[in-house]
């Protein structure tokens, strides 16, 4: 992706000198803009290094789903939000050997080498004194064996010994898209806020003493899913709002009771007023920055609508099952598929009107006020012109471009080396990206509706975060 590497070294070239929030220091440019063909099954994606398509993927959706909980991405193993996490909210489960084994294995050949050659010493096929022998393999086995891998993870690598499973960002990106707040109203903690309160204070043992029966925490949160609030006339609720209380927890959390869902007001008015000037979405909410984990960075998007070209017409028949309807109706018999090109746009404008194909193109832009060059930027570009494609498809509509603008565009001082080695590269052919055409919600886009085809890529440039 050519454009994106003339960014980088424009920032190079260009950039001054900044302190920022983070005490990182920058390179810094002011305004920048990138456009991207999203026409067809064309999608912008970096291949001077990887850029993880499933990170990627189950960001975007857990900002359609409108949630500021870090519950969706733990589940499938995405960490990109793990720093963010707000304090006081954080839930770990603790790693079986087993699982930091699996972890062990995505890292260096020569990690998982020096791993697999530590394991081997611990078995063997002579008695040794001490260790238990195992009648299926016919080795024997060093004692305390987990305690013993553990510790070698512990040593050679990063991997830690919990993984968070439950956390909060506050009311960031997805919040506001879907439930951007017009009232709220301070209410007695509903039992989940409850129950994630109490597994982020983490404290089981203690509480349960304070129940007559040794299950009954476990029955609670087992029961505490719902919204609803706590009632002393409930003894478990009871217990529960007393702990809370010792550890200093507030008993009360504001809730939104009305608000505006931006994704599906810009959906509807695709449909309805697509040459609309007003289709925009806004992650920035001056009111709810404060509860933020971090101000967005991407701040809002607006999307374009026009009617498609003639040459946009035909490739939207050529990619579509009726390519052979409209070579037996619309060309002379026996003529190859460029006799299209001599078809009058009007002609092939009606074609598509009949057949329900798509006669508006979509494009989006988007402006990021800051832009992390060589973590944030690739993420950006591919979420939103894939965003892009889910809204063309929900509205029958053709996607047509992704324009990126940026304000604050820098380079973390320490991420020069990163940058220098990216610019040394030479890009692959970009990928594809396929949708699932059955998919016409933009809420029932799942991971396994979206395939990233042929994504060729140089290695991975570890970075660090700039938090």
């Amino acid at each position: 992706m050519r454009q994106y590497l003339d960014f980088l070294q424009h920032i190079l070239d260009t950039g001054e000198h900044k302190d920022d929030r983070t005490a990182t220091g920058t390179l810094s440019i002011f305004g920048y803009q990138m456009r991207f063909d999203i026409s067809g099954f064309n999608i912008p994606w970096i291949t001077t290094k990887l850029s993880h398509p499933k990170s990627i993927v189950r960001e975007l959706k857990m900002f359609i789903m409108g949630t500021g909980e870090i519950d969706y991405l733990a589940e499938h193993d995405v960490t990109i939000w793990d720093e963010w996490v707000k304090a006081g909210t954080r839930v770990y489960n603790t790693l079986t050997v087993g699982e930091r084994m699996e972890r062990v294995r995505k890292n260096k050949e020569e990690v998982n080498a020096a791993f697999d050659a530590y394991r081997e010493s611990l078995y063997s096929v002579d008695e040794v004194e001490g260790w238990e022998f195992m009648p299926l393999s016919g080795k024997y086995r060093a004692p305390d064996i987990n305690d013993l891998l553990h510790a070698w993870i512990d040593t050679n690598t990063k991997i830690g010994r919990q993984k968070l499973v439950k956390g909060d960002l506050g009311p960031i990106y997805g919040v506001q898209w879907r439930k951007w707040p017009l009232s709220k109203e301070t209410r007695p903690l509903s039992r989940r806020s409850a129950a994630r309160a109490v597994e982020a204070i983490g404290k089981f043992d203690e509480l349960k003493t304070k129940f007559a029966d040794e299950f009954a925490l476990d029955l609670w949160l087992m029961k505490a899913g719902g919204t609803e609030p706590f009632t002393t006339e409930n003894a478990d609720d009871s217990v529960v709002l007393a702990w809370l209380a010792d550890h200093g927890h507030a008993l009360t959390e504001e809730v939104t009771v009305s608000s505006i869902d931006q994704i599906a007001k810009a959906i509807h008015k695709l449909k309805t007023d697509p040459n609309s000037r007003s289709i925009i979405v806004s992650a920035w909410n001056p009111a709810e920055l404060a509860d933020m984990a971090l101000e967005p960075c991407h701040t809002m998007f607006q999307f374009y609508s026009r009617y498609l070209n003639h040459k946009q017409l035909i490739g939207v028949i050529k990619r579509s099952p009726l390519l052979r309807v409209a070579m037996q109706t619309l060309v002379p018999a026996d003529a190859e598929e460029s006799a299209l090109y001599d078809v009058d746009r009007d002609v092939l404008y009606e074609f598509c009107v009949k057949y329900e194909l798509p006669t508006r193109g979509l494009s989006c832009q988007l402006y990021q006020r800051s832009a992390d060059a060589l973590l944030g930027v690739p993420f950006n570009i591919s979420s939103y012109a894939l965003l892009t494609k889910m809204f063309a498809q929900v509205v029958g509509m053709e996607p047509i471009e992704f324009i990126w603008t940026g304000g604050d565009c820098h380079i973390y001082n320490n991420h020069m080396d990163q940058v220098k080695e990216q610019l040394s590269r030479e890009p692959f052919e970009q990928p594809q990206v396929l949708l699932n055409a059955e998919v016409t919600d933009i809420d029932q886009f799942e991971f396994k509706d979206i395939q990233l085809i042929n994504y060729q890529h140089h290695p991975a440039i570890p970075a660090p975060k700039a938090v």
